[in-house]
């Protein structure tokens, strides 16, 4: 798709249909430039939000989510997971506490029917009640993207804000240590005019749109896995490197004995790594070796290289991430498979790692 010249085609609501990003807004080179050097925003669909409310929110929540919402300040988010009773994941969800007695979940798209069902079932007698509202997001990322919501008339450092008398959630969500603010509100028509170049309500400094070939390709290389692409519903949390978000000492929650169990006593028999793959043919079908014998599956790629390597992220066998983990490179494979030897792990956004 062409780079779309006019910031007012957008947006309806912004200005495509479905349920992903254009591949391309601003041009992909500037839009990765922006992203690891200046400032980028990116819109996604309407945001689907579960609201809960009331005296028993903090606590109903507390015992259903891997994070604690005892003592969570209000105006912070929290990435966490909604699991079974036998630990798998139902979804991730990003929860924010926007007042004292109202939590926001805000669900990937087209999980609120099933969480929501998760949710109804285990509401009892608790003093709770839960709602649903669509809202529109923005995210703002890269290292100046604070510069650039400030300029905007935005404080970054204001997660319960207005905007030109818009209510406005400004809320920190790193992917890893690329920075990036959420924000939520009724309508950010308004607010991505003003965060973008050549439009007459901008301001510099100025965030450049951003499409979803970029948005992927700076993911894969901070690690960030993606919901139903690099894991699944049914998953454990140890299998897909999620470990980060299940708070090792909160209270019961659905899925903490065979969590703690997994980390106390055990370990998957398979997990999901970041890795740097020597350029090459590679494909999300292409099978990891090891000692000449199938080690594992991609399940992401990044389109370009840098320094000789492309990054990915795939599943290996226990063993065989361990040893990766460790710092061992994956053995060579047969002759004619080669660049298979030089496959290394790196960090994961998870665990902090940079894009």
């Amino acid at each position: 798709m062409a780079p779309m010249t006019d910031p007012k085609t957008w947006f309806s609501p912004w200005g495509w249909n479905g349920p992903g990003l254009p591949p391309v807004l601003s041009g992909l080179a500037a839009e990765l430039t922006a992203l690891r050097e200046g400032a980028a925003w990116r819109a996604g669909p309407w945001a689907e939000v579960i609201v809960a409310r009331g005296a028993g929110a903090e606590a109903f929540l507390d015992g259903l989510v891997t994070r604690p919402m005892k003592g969570m300040a209000v105006g912070s988010l929290a990435p966490a997971l909604l699991c079974d009773g036998r630990g798998k994941i139902l979804t991730p969800v990003e929860i924010i506490r926007s007042k004292a007695e109202q939590f926001l979940l805000v669900l990937p798209p087209g999980e609120i029917e099933s969480a929501s069902a998760h949710l109804d079932s285990h509401h009892v007698r608790e003093e709770v009640e839960l709602g649903r509202v669509d809202l529109a997001r923005l995210d703002v990322m890269g290292p100046q993207g604070a510069a650039a919501l400030a300029a905007a008339g935005v404080n970054p450092a204001q997660p319960l804000a207005r905007w030109q008398d818009l209510p406005l959630l400004v809320l920190p969500n790193p992917v890893g240590r690329l920075a990036r603010h959420t924000l939520l509100a009724p309508a950010l028509q308004s607010l991505a005019l003003a965060l973008s170049p050549g439009t007459e309500l901008s301001a510099g400094p100025l965030a450049l749109p951003c499409g979803e070939e970029a948005w992927e390709e700076i993911r894969v290389w901070a690690g960030w896995p993606r919901w139903k692409s690099d894991y699944q519903p049914g998953d454990l949390p140890g299998e897909a490197s999620l470990e980060g978000l299940v708070h090792p000492q909160k209270g019961c929650y659905l899925g903490q004995e065979v969590h703690t169990r997994m980390r106390r006593r055990g370990h998957p028999n398979r997990k999901l790594v970041a890795l740097r793959l020597p350029e090459g043919p590679w494909h999300t079908d292409t099978p990891l070796l090891r000692n000449g014998q199938p080690a594992g599956q991609l399940s992401s790629l990044s389109r370009f290289a840098r320094e000789g390597k492309r990054a990915a992220l795939g599943w290996l066998p226990w063993p065989d991430a361990v040893a990766a983990l460790g710092g061992e490179p994956l053995a060579p494979g047969p002759a004619g498979t080669s660049p298979q030897e030089h496959v290394v792990a790196a960090p994961l956004a998870t665990d902090g790692g940079a894009p």
